[in-house]
């Protein structure tokens, strides 16, 4: 469906019926008219990109009752407003009126219709910029409502790694860089684990203690498996980086599940390696909660 342009009538006079009618034919846009702000439905404001405000003040008519009341009864304050009045009739004062009332520029009924459509094309292009302020500002508070949600205890995973440094540095990564639905998703990835860990570590009564068995480099790894699984040719472009992990991929349940399948193991390992590194290190951070839950198991059965 077109987006639209509503065009507020508080007359039905000819001057603004002819303005009307010449805007219909304004490319990708819909042009709409009512004498009532309620008179356009939910779904034609939800579509609305301006509005065009005929007040009707005119020599021997009676102008709208309130115009200030009128805009302010508009249901989508953001939308630029563009008022069309009879300017031999209208007082400096009543101009004035309208700009505080938030209209965003003047213009005499008697205006051309192509310095009309001009004025429109600017207005609705200050629009996308304001949207897109909007969207980033948005965007920005989100990243700090995550960032904010980073700084969240997390104590259980904290205790895997062996230097609290390492920690922030990995949590920082998952937390706040890549996509903000992957943030949030990873957020809640950790709380989950954190979670489960703590009761664990009290059921077992055993402390969550950092992996000390078996381990890759996360640049040898993906030397010697990333390689062998992707030619150079097929590489995923994350695959030229050097990742600057701190910490080493726990390789004691990989080497249990493929312990007679060297080809799946590579290709796993390869796997946890591949996409940008806010993903690389929550696989990291996976794995080492997956080694101490073995952790757990392992020490009840040696009990």
């Amino acid at each position: 469906m077109k987006e639209t342009i509503l065009c507020v009538l508080s007359q039905t006079n000819d001057a603004e019926r002819s303005l009307v009618a010449a805007l219909e034919g304004f490319v990708n846009y819909e042009i709409l008219a009512s004498k009532q702000v309620a008179g356009f439905s939910r779904s034609q404001w939800s579509r609305a990109k301006m509005v065009i405000f005929f007040p009707g003040i005119k020599p021997g008519e009676e102008g709208n009752a309130d115009p200030g009341q009128l805009i302010k009864s508009l249901p989508v304050r953001e939308l630029p407003i563009l008022a069309v009045v009879h300017m031999e009739s209208t007082s400096g004062e009543v101009m004035e009126r309208l700009l505080e009332w938030g209209v965003k520029d003047v213009l005499d009924v008697t205006t051309p219709i192509s310095l009309l459509k001009s004025k429109i094309e600017v207005l609705l292009r200050a629009k996308q910029k304001d949207d897109r302020i909007r969207q980033l500002e948005s965007e920005i508070d989100q990243r700090r409502r995550g960032t904010e949600n980073a700084q969240e205890d997390f104590s259980g995973i904290s205790q895997l790694m062996a230097d609290s440094k390492d920690w922030d540095f990995l949590c920082r990564v998952v937390s706040q860089s890549g996509p903000i639905h992957r943030q949030k998703v990873n957020i809640w990835l950790l709380r989950v684990m954190a979670f489960l860990l703590s009761k664990f570590s009290a059921h077992f009564q055993k402390n969550i203690s950092p992996y000390a068995l078996g381990a890759l480099d996360v640049n040898e790894a993906v030397d010697r498996y990333v390689s062998r699984i992707h030619p150079l040719g097929d590489r995923h472009p994350h695959h030229e980086m050097k990742l600057n992990i701190p910490v080493q991929l726990p390789t004691r349940i990989l080497n249990a599940i493929y312990s007679e399948d060297s080809l799946n193991y590579a290709r796993t390992i390869s796997a946890i390696f591949e996409g940008p590194p806010h993903e690389v290190v929550m696989n990291m951070i996976l794995m080492h909660g997956f080694e101490q839950f073995l952790d757990f198991l392992e020490g009840e059965k040696n009990e």
